[in-house]
C-alpha cells in the first residue's frame, strides 16, 4: 500500500456538498430525523433524572444513565442541528443528472463535519455501555451473593466513565484531520495532515470493526445465556406467578435489544470492512478505470460520512443497476435509513425499559403527580 502520509502532493482541497434528488426528498429524511431526535433528547433526559432519584439508584440504574447520556448526546449530534441547515443548504442542479447537489456555507459545513464524528464516537459509547449492561446480567445469573456485594454504584460509574474516556480517546483525531475555510461563499475542505487523515478513515475503521465485533460476540453470548437460563428455570416452575412474569419481561427486554443493537451494527461493521480491505489493497477503480487516490476518499468521509460511503460504493461496486449518481443516491437514502434506525434505537432502548420495569413506570408516575398535587394544594 502506498504511504499516503509521506506523499505531500496528494495534499489537495474539497468543496463540502451532497447531492440529492430533484425533489429533494433526502432532505425530508433529515427532517424527518431531526424529529425522531428531539423525542429522544427529551425521553432520554426523562429518564435519566428519574433513575437518578435515591428509591432507584442501583449499578444498572448508574449504567442506564450512562447510556442514557449516550444515546441523549448521539441522538443530539445525529440531526440535533439539521432544522438550522435546512435554512442553510443551497441546492442547485447537479451537471448531467437528474439531481441536485447541495452546500454549505462556512461555518455551518465544519459544524456538519464536527457532528458526524461525535455522532459515530457516542454511538461507540452507547454500544460499549450496553454491552457492558449484558456482562452484568450474566454476573447477575452466575453469582447473584458476589454480585450483590461486590457490584456497587461507584464501579459502574467508572464503567461508564471508561467507556466515554476510551470512546472520546479514539475519535479525538479525527477531528483535527480536515480544516475549514470560507472561501467565495462556499466552504473549502483543507487536508490538515494526511497521517491524521489516513488514521481518521481506515485505522479509526479498524478500531470499530474490533469494538463492533466484540460487543455484539459478548451480546449475542450473553443474550443467549440469559435466555437459557430464563427459560430452564421457569421450565420447573408451576403456573404463572408474579415474579416469573418479572422473568419473561427481562427476557423480552433483552432480546429486543440485541436485535436492535445488531441491526444497527452489522451494516456498519460490513461497509468497514470492505473499505479497509479495498484501501489496503489500493483497488479504487471506478468503472471509468480511473484509480481515485484513497486520501480523497478519507477526506470524503471524515466530512459527511453516509454520504461519502453512498458515493464509494456506488463508484466501486456493482452492488446496484443503474447510473453512478443514481446507485449512490439510493445507498445514501438506505444509509440514512439506518442512521434513523440508530436514533430509534436510542430512544427504544428505554421504551422497552419503562414497559419492562414497574419501578420506573412508578417512579414517573410519582414524578408527575407531585405537579399536580401543588397545583391543587393552591
Amino acid at each position: 500500500m502506498r504511504n499516503i502520509s509521506r506523499d505531500k502532493s496528494l495534499l489537495t482541497d474539497w468543496k463540502y456538498l451532497f447531492t440529492t434528488d430533484t425533489e429533494k426528498d433526502l432532505l425530508n429524511v433529515f427532517i424527518a430525523g431531526s424529529v425522531l431526535s428531539y423525542v429522544a433528547m427529551v425521553f432520554n433526559i426523562i429518564v435519566v433524572v428519574i433513575l437518578a432519584r435515591k428509591n432507584v439508584t442501583c449499578p444498572i440504574a448508574v449504567l442506564m444513565q450512562g447510556l442514557g447520556l449516550a444515546n441523549f448526546l448521539t441522538a443530539c449530534c445525529s440531526y440535533g442541528l439539521e432544522p438550522l441547515f435546512q435554512a442553510k443548504y443551497v441546492c442547485t442542479p447537479y451537471k448531467n443528472t437528474d439531481g441536485q447537489k447541495c452546500t454549505l456555507p462556512y461555518p455551518y459545513c465544519m459544524f456538519a463535519s464536527h457532528l458526524s464524528i461525535l455522532t459515530m464516537t457516542f454511538h461507540t459509547v452507547s454500544n460499549l455501555i450496553t454491552t457492558s449492561m449484558g456482562i452484568c446480567k450474566v454476573l447477575a445469573i452466575l453469582f447473584p451473593i458476589w454480585t450483590k456485594t461486590h457490584m456497587t454504584n461507584r464501579k459502574a460509574s467508572v464503567c461508564c466513565f471508561i467507556s466515554f474516556l476510551l470512546s472520546l480517546a479514539i475519535g479525538l483525531p479525527r477531528h483535527f484531520s480536515l480544516g475549514f475555510e470560507d472561501s467565495n461563499s462556499s466552504c473549502l475542505v483543507v487536508s490538515q495532515s494526511l497521517g491524521v487523515l489516513e488514521y481518521a478513515s481506515l485505522y479509526y475503521m479498524i478500531l470499530q470493526i474490533i469494538l463492533s465485533t466484540c460487543c455484539s460476540i459478548v451480546m449475542v453470548m450473553s443474550t443467549i445465556y440469559i435466555v437459557y437460563k430464563r427459560v430452564l428455570s421457569s421450565a420447573f416452575r408451576g403456573k404463572m406467578s408474579k415474579y416469573r412474569r418479572r422473568e419473561r419481561r427481562s427476557m423480552l427486554m433483552v432480546v429486543i435489544i440485541l436485535f436492535v443493537f445488531l441491526v444497527t451494527e452489522i451494516p456498519k461493521v460490513s461497509v468497514y470492512f470492505w473499505f479497509c480491505v479495498t484501501y489496503l489493497q489500493d483497488d479504487f477503480i471506478d468503472s471509468f478505470d480511473n484509480k481515485i487516490h484513497p486520501s480523497y476518499l478519507s477526506g470524503l468521509l471524515v466530512m459527511r460520512f453516509e454520504y461519502a460511503v453512498a458515493w464509494i460504493m456506488s463508484h466501486f461496486t456493482d452492488i446496484l443497476e443503474g447510473t453512478n449518481f443514481q446507485r449512490s443516491l439510493v445507498l445514501n437514502f438506505a444509509l440514512e435509513s439506518v442512521k434513523i434506525f440508530t436514533v430509534v434505537g436510542c430512544l427504544s432502548n428505554f421504551i422497552v425499559c419503562i414497559i419492562m420495569s414497574s419501578k420506573i413506570r412508578n417512579e414517573i408516575n410519582h414524578a408527575m403527580r407531585k405537579p399536580a398535587l401543588r397545583l391543587n394544594q393552591k
